[in-house]
């Protein structure tokens, strides 16, 4: 592991952080979205059962913006300081 004492060297280890912490977020994106998705239907069932299913538009919507979400930044699964590490080196070449 590298000893950040200059500024710079600060400065790029909250950079290269900032990476693993977006791939996190996606995830928690998409738990959100599940929940969201999920109760969107719920209440669809219990306030209509039968018939069209409704909160199809709301949640292809939401999903797009999880995708993107994704699509931005991969997705990962835990930000550990070896994944900092990795991301510090990469961004000094």
């Amino acid at each position: 592991m590298t000893d950040p004492t200059s500024s710079a060297d600060v400065d790029l280890r909250a950079a290269a952080r900032r990476r693993p912490e977006a791939r996190a977020g996606s995830w928690r994106s998409l738990a959100h979205w599940a929940v969201l998705a999920v109760l969107f239907v719920g209440l669809r069932a219990v306030s209509s059962p039968g018939g069209h299913v409704r909160p199809v538009r709301p949640i292809i919507g939401v999903g797009i913006g999880v995708a993107s979400s994704f699509l931005e930044s991969y997705g990962s699964r835990r930000i550990t300081e070896h994944r900092v590490d990795a991301e510090l080196a990469r961004s000094r070449d």
